[in-house]
């Protein structure tokens, strides 16, 4: 079975059974979905070309994890933005649903520019370093892979943040908060791996 042919049932299962409440959303629902799927569709070609080289041990056992739950949460997100008509991908203004505001909003500003000299998302990988890690010696790869996820994990964090708070709707909150808890507790075994790593 393809990854396409998954993520569609996925998808498909995410409209029958976790449809979102009656509220309107909002600015920051639609924004930090289409942000946060293109951020979850790099996470699983990371942990693709990990399964692809065969890394083995932490590595193999962290890219297993993080495709296979990143996978049904992007379904997830493009199944409620599918429901309420919204394109899958975000407009030129990628971060633009984040406002400087608030008693975080100096944190924010500074994530806000963090995107920007990232070329629009924070931990985004740049295809050097995808060549780098399907080209690395194994145990190079591995601890490039694993710090990879971690700066991949810290830079989705903060839209996470604003988004378990700021958003319209329950079901966009909630879904934000379950993955601040998973992604922080992701980024405590990585960064034990990676301190553990040759």
């Amino acid at each position: 079975m393809t990854r396409h042919l998954i993520l569609l049932l996925v998808c498909l299962v995410s409209l029958c059974a976790c449809r979102p409440d009656d509220t309107r959303p909002g600015e920051v629902d639609i924004g930090f979905l289409q942000a946060m799927s293109l951020h979850h569709e790099q996470a699983i070609l990371l942990a693709q070309i990990a399964r692809e080289r065969d890394l083995g041990g932490a590595a193999a056992a962290v890219a297993k994890s993080v495709e296979g739950a990143q996978s049904i949460e992007l379904g997830q997100m493009k199944g409620w933005l599918q429901i309420w008509r919204q394109p899958l991908l975000p407009g030129p203004s990628l971060m633009g649903w984040m406002k400087p505001e608030g008693e975080d909003a100096e944190a924010i500003r500074e994530f806000l520019s963090m995107c920007q000299a990232g070329g629009g998302m924070a931990g985004a990988v740049t295809a050097q370093q995808f060549d780098t890690l399907r080209n690395a010696q194994p145990d190079a790869a591995a601890t490039l892979f694993l710090r990879l996820m971690l700066r991949h994990h810290q830079g989705g964090l903060p839209m996470a943040r604003y988004a378990a708070t700021r958003a319209e709707t329950a079901v966009v909150r909630q879904f934000a908060r379950q993955i601040v808890i998973e992604q922080s507790s992701e980024i405590g075994q990585l960064s034990t791996l990676i301190a553990a790593s040759p």
